[in-house]
């Protein structure tokens, strides 16, 4: 039976982004306190928007002049547990760079956004990385916010001085 490629790259895939950010490495320096926002260093934040039927949450990241670009991204996501994920949409920063998006449930307070390439090593620039839609039943409250447990991006140079967008609370 002859194997695909795309599922070796794949899997190789995975396993760059595992050995970059996987609990057994640290990041070179911590992550900065949320309230660093300084010209120069990159951020990620997420902006919500509720309609009638979901909540679209959008995951931006903005390039530093003098930071690190990231190749890879893990990008957890901590949120309610009566949010469901509906679907996703690759971002135009994520399309542009060539790398797949795949959006999952971690479990029921987690999402992860993983974006690779198994051809593509070219650097994320600013945009959007991700949409994400997900059910938000009438009047529930809740909180959407980034994790910064491990290291959001790979290298982990691109991690240097990243700064944190607020959590999302939602009314």
């Amino acid at each position: 039976m002859r194997r695909q490629r795309y599922d070796r790259r794949y899997v190789l895939a995975t396993l760059l982004l595992a050995a970059c950010a996987g609990k057994e490495h640290s990041p070179p320096a911590p992550l900065p306190p949320r309230e660093a926002n300084e010209v120069g260093v990159s951020r990620v934040w997420l902006q919500a928007d509720d309609d009638e039927d979901a909540l679209s949450v959008t995951v931006h990241y903005a390039r530093g002049a003098d930071s690190a670009g990231a190749r890879v991204a893990e990008i957890v996501i901590d949120r309610s547990p009566e949010l469901d994920l509906l679907s996703f949409e690759t971002g135009a920063a994520a399309d542009h760079a060539g790398k797949d998006v795949v959006v999952q449930e971690a479990n029921d307070k987690q999402l992860r956004v993983l974006l690779f390439s198994p051809s593509s090593v070219t650097e994320l620039e600013a945009g959007v990385l991700a949409t994400i839609r997900l059910r938000h039943p009438a009047g529930a409250r809740g909180e959407l916010d980034l994790n910064t447990d491990k290291p959001l991006f790979a290298p982990a140079p691109a991690n240097e001085g990243l700064a944190i967008g607020e959590p999302v609370q939602l009314d």
